[in-house]
């Protein structure tokens, strides 16, 4: 299925990214599962935003007193740690996609409305197999960014040794 050309699974990412959408195929528990979705979207986004501020700011601090080295130092084993995390998480998704995806349902929506039959239009639009290639994405975009920021500590540590 092409997602892009689905204009009900458009649909759902307008709703879900917080535009006025309304959308009238979806039972009532769909669309409230919808609204906790759109509520962790939310809080993923300020947190991305909140990190990348506390980054610029860390960043600029050290820079300005001339501790780079220091920074750079916690920005390499921040990395390793994720980097790490991401690989386990890799090897999670591959080996068992089932119970990770439920595990991260139980915890984020603890009230039970995720859970949907399979004649259900949420499933329907977005089946097991969307899912997996969604986080393989992500983990994927997520790999992109540690070669790059790996990159620039190693330009960086470089740069200082020819100085």
């Amino acid at each position: 299925m092409n997602y892009g050309e689905n204009k009900y699974a458009l649909k759902i990412l307008e709703y879900v990214l917080s535009k006025d959408v309304k959308i009238d195929f979806l039972t009532y528990n769909e669309i409230s599962h919808l609204n906790d979705v759109r509520n962790l979207v939310k809080y993923v986004f300020l947190i991305r935003d909140i990190s990348l501020i506390i980054i610029i700011f860390s960043f600029s601090y050290f820079y300005i007193n001339k501790k780079t080295d220091y920074f750079m130092k916690i920005l390499k084993n921040g990395f390793l740690i994720l980097f790490s995390f991401t690989l386990l998480l890799l090897a999670s998704t591959l080996l068992f996609f089932d119970s990770l995806f439920i595990f991260f349902h139980q915890i984020f929506f603890p009230q039970g409305n995720w859970a949907f039959e399979p004649s259900s239009n949420l499933i329907i639009l977005f089946p097991k197999e969307f899912w997996i290639k969604q986080f393989l994405i992500f983990i994927g975009i997520s790999f992109s960014e540690f070669i790059f920021f790996y990159f620039f500590y190693i330009q960086n540590k470089n740069r200082k040794k020819y100085k």
